[in-house]
């Protein structure tokens, strides 16, 4: 087939189509059959639970899309890149996203969302920042090299809470650059680098601050607070 062979007298082009349909069936049924109920009866029980069984299904993905690939590295060589069809790792890394991710990345950006804000009222020691930040890594991960699932998914909806959570509530015994420096410390553990940039960016961030007669104003990152962080 990789030397342009007839194969059983039919254009060896037919034996890959064949073929490239096949490789991607074997993943929709693997995920849809094994590693998506996983998933779902996990969230039935806690939602860490539910976390931790997506981040071990997805670096198993990954270790499976690499060696499928390699076993099949021919088909890319000679079949897929000559007429224009996703990679096979492109291919492992899409069923993924469509199968797994699509009915999951809600209730995964909730639970990411809720454990960041019971860090950022004092309670860190309740969460596993790890867990977290390897599940943030799913989203930076799960389109192959591209941002968008990341951004849309996640990123917006994290910087729009933190603008959310100190315009509500805030640290009252904090200044705006000491929470600043809060931020910056999870933005550097927890998100892609990118973040940050956006962060200080955002013309409407806010953060309260207690005033002089005891009642908390809004106010605006200043270009001094930005030079400080």
């Amino acid at each position: 087939m990789c030397q342009g062979k007839l194969v059983d007298g039919n254009n060896p082009y037919d034996a890959y189509k064949e073929l490239y349909t096949r490789y991607k069936g074997v993943y929709n049924k693997y995920l849809n059959s094994k590693v998506l109920p996983s998933i779902l009866k996990k969230h039935d029980d806690d939602d860490v639970s539910m976390l931790q069984e997506l981040v071990k299904r997805w670096e198993n993905h990954k270790v499976m899309v690499t060696k499928l690939a390699r076993y099949f590295n021919y088909m890319d060589r000679h079949y897929t890149s000559l007429i224009g069809l996703p990679s096979l790792k492109d291919v492992g890394f899409d069923c993924f996203r469509e199968i797994v991710y699509e009915k999951m990345k809600v209730n995964v950006k909730d639970v990411v969302i809720a454990l960041v804000n019971i860090e950022r009222e004092g309670n860190e020691n309740e969460i596993d920042r790890c867990l977290v930040k390897d599940v943030v890594d799913i989203f930076v991960e799960i389109e192959n090299g591209k941002l968008d699932c990341y951004v849309n998914d996640l990123e917006t909806a994290v910087l729009t809470d933190l603008v959310d959570y100190y315009t509500g509530k805030g640290f009252y015994e904090n200044t705006p650059i000491e929470c600043l420096q809060m931020e910056k410390d999870r933005v550097s553990h927890y998100l892609h680098p990118s973040s940050k940039e956006k962060l200080l960016s955002k013309e409407a961030q806010v953060l309260p601050e207690r005033t002089k007669q005891g009642h908390r104003k809004k106010i605006r990152f200043s270009q001094c607070d930005v030079a400080a962080w």
